[in-house]
């Protein structure tokens, strides 16, 4: 039911009118990979392709994202399996990833697709504290060949591992090609930005568009993940019944960040003053504005059942967002 409801091709219609050009789909490999023993429910490739043909009807493209690899590259709920991470302990785990490579790669080089699939990820935010480097640098290469000798004309999305940017102009590999660095940038997973001033976000945002800036003179860099929030109020953004950090509930901190942190009311955009949304608007169009001084941008995520500042319809409908991206009022020059 949720496959069938959750992604509507009226919310791909409407996103085609907000002067947007990619979406961004996240799938794990057991939607074409799955052992009798993983408990992975089965059926969802076919919304995959359903998504990226609505995609292809509104004039949209589309990056195919394998947010989940065998074993999880960085224990995260949202790679299919949380705890520890155990993605390279088994040859066998790569292998399978590098084969569900190949397959997208095939499937996504049918000349029904080639105008609306334009890139692939092949593993979403491997945790470098966790895993060989090495390793996943050799991944990107069977990664790159894999797509290159099925679908020439589709790049690569790497993602950086949470290494800072520059590590990246030794770390890869200089005879890739088609292939775009993929850097994920949140303002709510550490103590240091969520005690930041609303001030010295907008100015982190746009020394980050600096660090972009650099980072694209030697790979194509994107900025693949981001969303308008400054605390970690979300349900479950932590992990599954793992509480705030903003509250003081989480294993991080007991205290919570301001004497009067309180996420009372976060998920209700009504009662947001105009205070807030004069901010998250200055926050949405400075982060576009950083982040297009590389290869651009994708906001995690299109909706969300009750987190406005994750949600970027509701930005849009209730106006922090603009209805086109392109037409801002703010710009990192005037910070």
């Amino acid at each position: 039911h949720h496959w069938d409801t959750w992604v509507t091709e009226e919310d791909i219609r409407k996103l085609s009118t907000y002067g947007l050009n990619h979406i961004r789909i996240p799938m794990g490999y057991w939607a074409l990979d799955v052992k009798p023993d993983e408990p992975f429910v089965q059926g969802s490739f076919k919304y995959v392709l359903k998504a990226v043909r609505w995609a292809h009807k509104y004039g949209l493209k589309a990056i195919i994202d394998i947010h989940g690899v065998p074993g999880s590259q960085n224990g995260f709920d949202n790679s299919g399996r949380w705890g520890p991470i155990k993605w390279q302990e088994k040859e066998e785990n790569v292998e399978r990833s590098t084969k569900v490579v190949r397959r997208l790669a095939k499937v996504f080089a049918h000349p029904k697709y080639k105008n609306t699939v334009t890139m692939i990820q092949p593993v979403n935010e491997p945790a470098n504290w966790g895993l060989d480097m090495n390793k996943v640098r050799h991944y990107y290469d069977q990664a790159h060949d894999a797509v290159t000798q099925a679908a020439p004309h589709l790049h690569l999305d790497v993602h950086d591992a949470f290494l800072p940017l520059k590590n990246w102009e030794t770390l890869r590999n200089k005879s890739w090609q088609k292939t775009l660095l993929d850097h994920h940038f949140y303002h709510v997973f550490n103590l240091d930005q969520l005690k930041m001033t609303r001030e010295q976000h907008l100015m982190q945002t746009c020394a980050k568009g600096a660090e972009v800036a650099e980072s694209h003179k030697h790979i194509p860099t994107m900025v693949g993940e981001f969303s308008l929030a400054t605390t970690d109020c979300t349900k479950w953004i932590n992990g599954f019944l793992v509480y705030s950090r903003w509250e003081g509930k989480h294993n991080d901190t007991a205290i919570p960040i301001h004497a009067d942190s309180s996420c009372r009311g976060s998920e209700d955009f009504t009662t947001y003053s105009a205070e807030h949304k004069q901010f998250l608007k200055t926050f949405a169009e400075l982060q576009f504005d950083a982040y297009e001084k590389g290869a651009g941008w994708i906001f995690w995520n299109f909706k969300t059942e009750e987190s406005p500042e994750w949600d970027y319809m509701r930005g849009v409908e209730q106006g922090w967002i603009p209805r086109d991206p392109a037409k801002r009022t703010y710009h990192c020059t005037g910070i």
